[in-house]
């Protein structure tokens, strides 16, 4: 599935200093935040439907650049939302997907087959554009009706945007839109001195959000609606008379805490997701999900809300115990205050087992080191240390002493050999990882 569901919708208290709960909170005077206690996720998202599609139909239409030149080899898809859906993405929100095909050399598609809930049917466009003012985009509308309109022309317009202070070399992604008609995102944006413009698609767009992906996931992110949050009118390959102006020095931040080689968690571990420069007034919600675009999607019961924008707010969220032991887990943080807007921010975390056979023994005893990782490479350093420490922040494990190499076996399992420490003894294990190497937890053997 192309589309990007972006999300919202969920209400809990949560205090923490500098940004307030939903309920009874009291905004904290310091600049950062004490890490906020959160309950149990909401769980896996369940499957709504509030209406029966009908059909089958069969429709078709060509999808054009801007300039009005046919996209060869565009891909299409098609689908339908839950059509009670009240924003972008949330709990209750469902898109099911249909199919989907290339654009033909007159840029041409069609589908047979195809069932519709009349006034929610999807159809979802992404294209490369090698050398034109964007190098790829994706247009998305949400407000079709399948079964009384079978024909359709996919071309987005422009709208001027300027953005001050962005950092040299810089090229965000822009996705340009509205809640309930669709999106247009272009990628790669080559703005000149700040100014460019982006794709937009018909009927028109109330929102925009400019982000900066990371290596992993969105870190930074600026969020724009329009005057009076009123819909501004698109025409396929015209450009809009409203601007977009955005200053890149108030981006909002959110990012897990720690550098990437700290970034692995054991199922039921709490991660620290950090959130800065969001405005007073702006609620931030939090997902969890697993397994790539396909994977199983948790809402957490917390929210928070921004007591200004020079506040630091660290969430503490819990890696599920049921979380699968094959790929990474994404967490996610979303403005839930404004269901229209597009800010949301996520990144990565690899699942890992990392325990001692004994938390406790007597000196002598032996205990021995056993885990399991993700990752293509079977190679584990083990490392130990003497004096109270967290888990190394970078290749060199600074403080730590390497003490064996293991091999774990094809489903990821390793162990080390028996170990007599004489004394309180913490360990480590620095892996491959899946897509970044990465250290485990410490494990801690107190030695009585």
């Amino acid at each position: 599935m192309k589309i990007r569901l972006l999300l919202v919708v969920l209400s809990v208290c949560i205090v923490a200093l500098g940004l307030v709960g939903s309920a009874d909170g009291a905004a904290g005077a310091g600049r950062s935040a004490t890490p906020a206690t959160v309950g149990p996720d909401r769980g896996p998202s369940a499957s709504r439907e509030s209406a029966t599609p009908i059909g089958p139909f069969s429709i078709g239409g060509t999808v054009l650049d801007y300039d009005g030149t046919p996209l060869v080899g565009a891909w299409v898809d098609w689908g339908w939302f839950d059509p009670k859906a009240p924003a972008w993405l949330g709990p209750d929100v469902v898109y099911h997907p249909g199919g989907s095909a290339d654009t033909t050399a007159e840029g041409a598609f069609s589908f047979a087959g195809v069932t519709s809930v009349s006034g929610s049917d999807a159809l979802t466009v992404t294209a490369p554009l090698s050398g034109a003012a964007t190098e790829a985009f994706m247009i998305s509308t949400w407000a079709n009706d399948f079964s009384t309109q079978p024909g359709y022309v996919l071309r987005p317009g422009r709208v001027p945007i300027t953005i001050s202070n962005l950092p040299a070399g810089l090229s965000p992604v822009i996705t340009v839109g509205d809640a309930t008609m669709g999106y247009a995102e272009s990628h790669q944006l080559r703005l000149a001195d700040g100014h460019g413009f982006a794709n937009t698609v018909a009927p028109g767009f109330r929102t925009a959000v400019v982000e900066r992906y990371g290596t992993w996931g969105v870190h930074a992110a600026l969020d724009w609606t329009s005057p009076g949050g009123t819909l501004v009118p698109v025409t396929p390959g015209t450009t809009s008379g409203e601007e977009i102006v955005l200053d890149w020095s108030q981006a909002r931040h959110g990012v897990l805490a720690g550098t990437r080689w700290q970034h692995a968690a054991r199922p039921g571990d709490s991660v620290t997701f950090v959130l800065k420069g969001w405005p007073a007034g702006y609620r931030a919600s939090f997902y969890g999900k697993s397994g790539g675009d396909d994977g199983v999607t948790r809402w957490y019961d917390t929210t928070v809300t921004s007591t200004g924008a020079d506040r630091t707010c660290r969430v503490s969220l819990r890696l599920p115990r049921d979380v699968p032991m094959d790929d990474l887990y994404e967490f996610g943080a979303y403005r839930s205050d404004a269901p229209e807007t597009l800010l949301r921010f996520n990144d990565y975390i690899q699942p890992c087992r990392f325990r001692a056979t004994k938390s406790v023994i007597r000196r002598g005893q032996a205990v021995q080191l056993r885990g399991r990782i993700l990752g293509n490479s079977r190679r584990v350093d083990l490392f130990e240390r003497r004096s109270v420490a967290g888990r190394p922040s970078g290749p060199a494990a600074r403080g730590w002493t390497k003490v064996a190499t293991l091999y774990a076996d094809k489903d990821g399992r390793f162990h080390s050999g028996w170990r007599r420490p004489g004394r309180t003894t913490r360990y480590v294990a620095r892996v491959r990882g899946y897509y970044f190497p990465v250290y485990t937890p410490v494990v801690k053997v107190t030695v009585r």
